[in-house]
């Protein structure tokens, strides 16, 4: 799991920075929501 949080965070950095034209860390709330939307379908995902 600590694996595919650390590849959604590379993804979430790298989608920020192609967004803002430069590497800024994205609001923590913003990635929080996002995190937790990410999670929420995946498990419904993995539920069925």
């Amino acid at each position: 799991f600590e694996t595919a949080a650390g590849e959604v965070l590379a993804g979430l950095r790298s989608k920020v920075a192609g967004e803002t034209g430069e590497m800024e860390e994205p609001n923590i709330g913003d990635v929080q929501i996002l995190l937790s939307s990410k999670e929420d379908s995946l498990s419904m995902r993995s539920l069925g």
